[in-house]
């Protein structure tokens, strides 16, 4: 199926093709487990195991060193080979766990375990989505348990629930929110309860809400205001300031706001009623160099040649192999670069979707000045960040930039202008960007 994505400033869009996902499936279980010690924007966790050791599924294998920094559990039984150097889904290179697969399963093929919550402490209810290692992918991938203490420090604050996709090319989101809306709600409400929120916003981008009643929603929030809001239909329309800015004008002025996605709603629904670590990732896969399109559940480290296979190989010659969005994704190159909690997408694509290109001189056309969401000049900033003049001026500038895509999606050169601006900001600011 075609759509159309319209940017929020011009008259531009592109077309992307969306494959009909009724159902996930589980993957088949990674004869060879590559396990991100750094699972999130944070630093890598500290390893608590050692090469040789025999794992057992959901065994605590790295401890976070900091807030920011996740816990890493073993998504399989087996042994730890060694820890190894390796090509992540964000385009760095980091350590992984190589765990062979082997010995019995404590967690799969047991009957799934239903914890009753609701009467549960809230600070009970916060260190179980810290041990469990739950992390919020809505935009950056951070730990959840940290940004939901600071908010109860604030008090009074809001819990926004994006139900669609930031980057639409993803579907992911979009599917949890139509295919399991109820534990998305529940996750949600969990959610709100350890960061003791006030009040729920659910952002949707459906002409209108399809969801529970206020009702049935106000049963399922108890003791909090809950509404559901329409987001804006031209894209970024999921990013924290486009959020932000179709709430209520009386909540835009908190400062305990914490925003999560569908995914981030339904892994908090898996650890706490499920009572599981997040050991599997749920993956779109799509592309006409792909033979089946598909959903599935992976396992944490698998490598992405092995999801691959699972959709029946390649058709084609794969040209591009993206993760994490058309538009605002990053390209890989290494079959062996394992699955991770904030892969959300994979999108592979022949010659005939993405012929080969050459990145050219700027034709300072200024398409890209003219899509901008931020009405920033991104000729003028690569321009600036290639000649290393890094004014004051120049740093709000990158700062401002919301990585969205639209600039290189627009750019007849073919610039890869957000990765140079991603790149220049991680450099200002020490790799932390």
């Amino acid at each position: 199926m075609t759509q159309y994505i319209r940017f929020a400033r011009g008259w531009e869009g592109i077309q992307y093709h969306l494959p009909p996902f009724p159902s996930a499936e589980n993957a088949f279980l990674p004869s060879i487990a590559l396990v991100s010690l750094s699972q999130g924007s944070g630093p890598a966790a500290d390893p608590v195991v050692r090469p040789g050791e025999r794992l057992r599924e959901g065994q605590l294998i790295a401890r976070g060193t900091s807030p920011n920094s996740s816990h890493v559990h073993a998504p399989i039984p087996g042994v730890l080979e060694e820890f190894r150097v390796v090509s992540l889904p964000d385009g760095t290179r980091g350590k992984v766990a190589v765990i062979r697969l082997g010995g019995s399963f404590d967690i799969l093929g047991r009957r799934a375990e239903s914890i009753p919550w609701q009467n549960t402490p809230d600070s009970e209810v916060l260190r179980v989505l810290e041990d469990k290692a739950v992390l919020n992918t809505f935009e950056t991938c951070v730990p959840l348990a940290a940004s939901l203490r600071s908010a109860r420090k604030s008090g009074g604050g809001s819990l926004v629930v994006r139900l669609f996709d930031d980057d639409p090319t993803i579907a992911l989101d979009g599917w949890a929110s139509r295919e399991r809306l109820g534990e998305v709600l529940e996750g949600a409400s969990i959610v709100a309860k350890a960061m003791d929120a006030a009040s729920v916003y659910l952002v949707h981008d459906e002409r209108e809400w399809k969801g529970p009643g206020s009702a049935e929603l106000g049963a399922l929030f108890p003791k909090r205001d809950v509404a559901a809001v329409r987001a804006t239909h031209r894209y970024p329309a999921g990013r924290r300031k486009q959020i932000l800015a179709v709430l209520p004008r009386a909540r835009k002025s908190e400062h305990a706001t914490v925003l999560i996605d569908a995914i981030t709603s339904l892994s908090a629904y898996e650890a706490v009623v499920r009572n599981q670590p997040i050991l599997s990732r749920y993956v779109a896969v799509s592309g006409n160099a792909i033979a089946s399109e598909r959903i599935l559940r992976v396992r944490v480290g698998t490598p992405i040649g092995d999801v691959f296979e699972e959709c029946g190989g390649f058709t084609s010659r794969p040209t591009r192999i993206v993760s994490n969005g058309l538009l605002a994704g990053m390209a890989l190159h290494d079959l062996d670069t394992p699955v991770t909690k904030y892969m959300k997408s994979l999108h592979v694509l022949d010659a005939d979707a993405c012929p080969h290109y050459e990145v050219r001189e700027c034709a300072h056309c200024g398409r890209c000045l003219h899509v901008c969401p931020e009405r920033l000049d991104p000729m003028l900033l690569t321009a600036a960040v290639e000649r290393e003049q890094f004014s004051p001026t120049v740093a709000k500038a990158l700062s401002l930039c919301q990585q969205c895509g639209c600039c290189a999606v627009v750019c007849p050169s073919r610039i890869p202008i957000p990765l140079i601006i991603r790149e220049a900001r991680s450099r200002s600011s020490g790799g932390n960007a």
